[in-house]
Order: C-alpha cells, then structure tokens, then sequence
C-alpha cells in the first residue's frame, strides 16, 4: 500500500554535508550540518553515532509518509584518492544507516536535481544559497554566516528536500 509523504529529508552526504527536513503542513524547516569529529579545528571523520541520533531525531515520532532525498555520490576526475575515499564512505554511512533505521530514501544524482531546480543557474555555492533562499527566504541566517560564508551544505541539503517534495510526492 503506498503511502503520501508529507516530510521530506534532504541529505548532502559529505563531511562538510548537512541534513534538511521539512514539514510543508507545519511549515517546519530544520537543519544540521553533517555530524563530524574534530581535532585541533579540524573535521578529522564522520560521528558515525552522532549521524544515526541526527537522522533518528528528525524522523522519528513523525507520522508516515517520511522520505530521505539523498545525493548520490562518486569519484570525480582529478579528485585525490583520499578525498574520493571520504566522501564514498560519508555516502555509505549515510546509506548503511538508512537502511538499517529502515528509513525509505530515493537516491538522486547531482546533476538531475540541479537541471530541474537550478536550471540556467551556475552549479556554485553561491548558486546553491541563492535558490535556496528563494524557496525559503526566512533562513537566511541558517544559510549564509554572520560574517558572509555560505553554508551551501545547508543550502544543498534544503534543495534535496524540496527537490523531493517536488517531485516524489506521490512515492
């Protein structure tokens, strides 16, 4: 029996990465960057524990109708092999602890939600926080820093929501 999703989980897998959900019939917009480990100021691994409290926080106690947009991930040319190692096991963590919480998830490819939701936009970071915003205007302060860094993860995050509200509302 298929169920109406009404709360959609945006997930930008990678350590700098964030998780976005939204709730349309409450009008509930939350994020949280991807759970990290750091050391001397620096993001040293993924907080496999932490990553599992997150999802778990934003879904659980919702009504049915939860759905995880999650962008997939791959190596890329010229990307160093650690960095391709990183962010294939963020992937797979996220994934692992998806199915294993027995979360539903659609996996989408970048290029396929930025076509629909960024067309003639540039693929950037600024790109991402300016549409972003246009959806959600309200979340400025949660999308760009007090001293002007964006947080395209955050932004990223939100799209893959949205992307699925937009288009697996029926799934």
């Amino acid at each position: 029996m298929a169920t109406t999703n009404n709360i959609w989980v945006g997930v930008d897998p990678g350590k700098t990465g964030a998780v976005a959900l939204v709730v349309p019939t409450s009008s509930e917009v939350r994020m949280a960057d991807t759970p990290v480990l750091v050391e001397a100021g620096k993001k040293t691994a993924y907080d496999h524990q932490g990553m599992r409290r997150l999802l778990l926080d934003f879904t659980q106690g919702r009504a049915v109708g939860v759905l995880v947009v999650i962008e997939a991930q791959q190596a890329m040319p010229k990307q160093g092999a650690t960095s391709g190692f990183t962010t294939g096991m963020g992937y797979g963590l996220w994934l692992g602890l998806l199915a294993g919480l027995q979360i539903p998830f659609k996996i989408v490819q970048p290029a396929g939600w930025k076509k629909r939701l960024m067309d003639g936009e540039p693929r950037t970071a600024q790109a991402s926080v300016a549409v972003a915003l246009r959806h959600y205007p309200t979340l400025r302060d949660q999308l760009v820093g007090p001293k002007g860094g964006l947080k395209d993860g955050r932004a990223d995050a939100l799209l893959l929501a949205h992307y699925g509200r937009l288009f697996f509302s029926g799934s």
